[in-house]
């Protein structure tokens, strides 16, 4: 059986090696990436089968980060941080350097009689995401999410089984089922915020796109995932970061990554519709904005983008996105989350500073395990909403704040809440109008 096994052309194909000044369309692809060495022209490199096959598999910014690892070879073949196979002496496994003290793909190699390198494989590592990695080394990765159940948030007030607590509970479970990927594949995807691991934010940004995209029901999407370091100045640094990083070179790993996703779907025609929720509008935007620094004059109009309580300034942000073409959906901000309004200055008014700051702590808590609490986690269906969340949840101060504010709307302030199509809205109704704003 074995033997019939090696002579099979399967088999064949993959003991070959190649240099890949024999295939066009390799070098033609390092070059589209940006990444040309000049090293892998020469035969001194030779790839098998299996290798090629991998690399045309990875999204551009992964293989980028594998061919840099690759090129390194050249100057140094055998690099000390490399260790040899306990099943073959003559092979090397050089773990790829891409974050830190992190890596996703192991590359396996080894020397010829010619003192040439042969790259035998590149292998994904899986430890890196399975859920007991701790949240301090998760990766900035893909991952394909799919619904387990048909919960939906639509208003989680409207059950008969236990109110708010309880449907937040089924929301938690019904995006249970995921695995890394490589490429965007599904029409819809999301950026995750900060102080997410992954296992929340499947469940969260799931969520959200249903919300964002209620006609498509959302059953599948495409999680671009956000590591948390698991301290929060950490991630506020990155944020910031993220804001003020000038130059092309100087932006972070994960913007880059997204970036060059944005554009290789771009390229194969893939309409994308996508939902970035806090620190996921600040990556989203210097991602559009690097990609407009690096490939000027090329459109990414086959995305689409709702902004969920976006840390970013949405003033500034959306000349980028109209440069680039990208349509942009509806923006949900509560006005008692500090996230979007202070952080993301989109209201540094005297009113919702005070307002904000009376939440702080609900934005910031676990709230005994209720998401709907925070005027932060959940996407906003409403003031409204939010106000019996609030009561429902027995928090009758915060519902007295959040009640003064709804007499207290202006016209501007109404029209946008009916545009959110809030499950409770003819509650506003009832709502006595002040004429002086009380918060």
């Amino acid at each position: 059986m074995s033997f019939q096994q090696m002579k099979t052309p399967g088999r064949e194909l993959a003991v070959r090696t190649f240099t890949l000044d024999r295939f066009p369309k390799y070098l033609e692809r390092i070059q589209k990436i940006g990444a040309s060495y000049a090293c892998f022209k020469s035969p001194t490199f030779r790839f098998t089968h299996q290798s090629l096959t991998m690399l045309a598999q990875l999204c551009d910014f992964d293989t980028r980060q594998v061919l840099q690892e690759v090129a390194s070879l050249a100057s140094n073949p055998n690099p000390p941080e490399s260790v040899s196979d306990p099943c073959n002496g003559f092979r090397r496994l050089w773990r790829c350097r891409y974050p830190f003290h992190n890596y996703h793909y192991l590359i396996t190699f080894s020397r010829t009689s010619d003192n040439g390198i042969l790259i035998e494989d590149v292998l994904f590592d899986q430890s890196r995401t399975n859920a007991l990695v701790p949240v301090g080394l998760q990766r900035n990765l893909l991952y394909y999410v799919r619904s387990t159940s048909e919960a939906r948030y639509r208003d989680v007030l409207k059950t008969n089984e236990g109110g708010s607590a309880q449907e937040a509970e089924r929301l938690l479970a019904s995006w249970g089922a995921s695995m890394p990927a490589t490429q965007i594949r599904t029409r819809h995807a999301a950026v995750n915020g900060m102080k997410n691991d992954r296992a929340k934010a499947q469940w969260l940004m799931g969520t959200h796109l249903d919300v964002a995209y209620p006609a498509a029901k959302v059953k599948e999407y495409t999680l671009f995932h956000n590591p948390t370091d698991g301290i929060v100045l950490s991630d506020i640094a990155e944020c910031l970061w993220d804001k003020v990083a000038p130059l092309p070179f100087m932006a972070s790993c994960q913007v880059r990554h997204l970036a060059d996703l944005l554009w290789q779907s771009q390229m194969e025609g893939h309409q994308t519709d996508w939902v970035v929720h806090s620190q996921g509008a600040i990556i989203f935007k210097a991602a559009v904005r690097h990609h407009l620094s690096i490939r000027a004059g090329s459109r990414l109009d086959r995305h689409t983008v709702a902004f969920h309580a976006g840390a970013s300034v949405i003033a500034s942000t959306r000349p980028f996105l109209e440069k680039a073409g990208i349509k942009i959906g509806l923006e949900r901000i509560n006005p008692f989350d500090l996230v979007p309004n202070l952080a993301g200055h989109n209201d540094f008014s005297d009113s919702g500073l005070e307002r904000c700051l009376r939440f702080f702590r609900n934005v910031f808590s676990d709230n005994s395990g209720n998401p709907s609490v925070s005027p932060h986690t959940l996407p906003y269906l409403g003031v409204c909403t939010y106000y019996l969340q609030l009561k429902d949840a027995g928090l009758h101060r915060e519902a007295g704040v959040v009640y003064d504010y709804m007499g207290s709307l202006d016209d501007k302030q109404l029209a946008y809440e009916r545009t959110l199509n809030d499950p409770n809205a003819q509650f506003l109704n009832s709502v006595p109008r002040q004429k002086t704003v009380i918060v």
